[in-house]
């Protein structure tokens, strides 16, 4: 494999996990109740719009879902990006690092529920 394919199969595993953590957060939207207009909802729009960013081609399907939620589909997607060679990814490959990162940091401060 060579290293564009092996960056590029990571890119879409980590906007997998992303599109994963994006349905922990619409199961718990489900049961707040103001629904669409819940945190959880817009954290899910976001989640999805940056694994978009990074693929959107990646199917939400391949990523089983991992026991403690949102936290750990971030940190695995945040781990798929720091394997990818700077000169391998995409040029603007740490600024999607640095979102993954910044929602790492929001669902922090929504009380670090799953």
């Amino acid at each position: 494999m060579d290293t564009t394919t092996f960056a590029s199969a990571l890119l879409d595993k980590a906007a997998s996990h992303l599109h994963a953590a994006a349905q922990h957060a619409d199961n718990l939207s489900d049961q707040d109740a103001d629904g669409a207009s819940s945190l959880w909802s817009a954290l899910a729009g976001q989640l999805r719009l940056v694994g978009a960013g990074l693929s959107p081609t990646a199917t939400p399907a391949q990523i089983t879902p991992r026991p403690f939620g949102i936290q750990d589909h971030l940190d695995a997607a945040l781990a798929c990006l720091d394997r990818i060679a700077p000169l391998d990814g995409p040029p603007d490959l740490q600024l999607w690092a640095w979102q993954v990162v910044d929602l790492r940091a929001v669902l922090d401060t929504m009380g670090s529920r799953p």
